[in-house]
């Protein structure tokens, strides 16, 4: 597996390889604030994880409802409960957050495991977008979701790539 994602790495590498530039200020800009940003959206992501589980228990609490007075009339079920493709994508969103967390000791030591964690988590979020895609349009998912998430993990992954170079194993690059 390690080796896999080493070589999606080294491939994702070699095409933002001719890609424009952030210079070099702009760089060093995104390094020092990357570990606080990691650590901030991790913390609302976590948040927001935890609200939508909470929110979506209660919808399907609510819905069971419904369709337990109607069944009571004779009418067939009215509304559908959230599907399972939510509640996989909810563990993605909450996965991701973790990894923000995890990523902040290792980018605030400019350690390259710090950067790792990043990587993986715009893979995890390139994967929620594939999940969300399978949502009809009432839940807000549909091809549209694919695409902003694609353009989302190319946008990710060139500020990655251009950044990647400040990481070390020993945590002294850039500072």
């Amino acid at each position: 597996m390690k080796d896999q994602v080493g070589k999606l790495e080294n491939s994702l590498e070699g095409a933002f390889k001719g890609a424009p530039k952030i210079p070099d200020n702009g760089r060093k800009a995104i390094v020092n604030w990357l570990p606080w940003l990691a650590l901030i959206a991790g913390v609302l992501q976590l948040m927001a994880t935890w609200s939508l589980w909470r929110s979506g228990r209660r919808a399907n609490e609510l819905i069971s409802g419904i369709n337990e007075f109607a069944r009571a009339f004779g009418v067939k079920d009215t509304a559908p409960e959230l599907n399972v493709f939510y509640w996989v994508a909810l563990v993605f969103l909450g996965v991701s957050a973790v990894m923000l967390l995890m990523a902040y000791p290792g980018l605030k030591a400019r350690k390259k495991d710090g950067w790792n964690w990043l990587f993986y988590g715009t893979l995890v979020n390139l994967a929620y977008g594939v999940v969300t895609m399978f949502f009809d349009n009432y839940y807000g998912g549909g091809a549209s979701r694919l695409v902003w998430s694609l353009i989302g993990a190319v946008i990710g992954f060139w500020i990655l790539f251009q950044i990647r170079g400040s990481y070390t194993g020993s945590g002294s690059a850039t500072k």
